[in-house]
């Protein structure tokens, strides 16, 4: 099964805001989840499991912002990983433009969901 983020604006009519494709129940279990639960990351650790219910995962205020800080420790545990563990080749790109979209989502008060 493959998962996306979306955020929305306020008119469920409006293009999303961000359509970002996370990856595959595997990708996400190697990339993700696994770091998520060695870290203690709640909401990472379980993203494929929350996100398997009818409407899907779905963040808000102070839960973006944990989220947010989890996808930072994320990040930092792959920059200072074991460099003989790769991660796809736009892994670093696609996390700041997760953060960016998170941020706006924050800033502006919308939901992200994750389906």
């Amino acid at each position: 099964m493959a998962y996306n983020i979306f955020i929305f604006g306020d008119s469920p009519s409006d293009e999303p805001i961000l359509d970002f494709f996370l990856g595959t129940a595997v990708t996400i279990d190697i990339y993700w989840e696994s770091v998520g639960r060695k870290l203690n990351l709640p909401i990472i650790s379980t993203l494929t499991e929350n996100a398997d219910f009818e409407q899907g995962l779905i963040l808000s205020s102070d839960n973006l912002v944990l989220f947010r800080n989890e996808v930072e420790q994320l990040e930092k545990y792959w920059t200072d990983g074991d460099p003989r563990v790769g991660v796809p080749e736009d892994f670093f790109q696609r996390i700041n433009e997760l953060k960016d979209g998170i941020s706006y989502a924050i800033d502006h008060g919308l939901e992200l969901m994750i389906a």
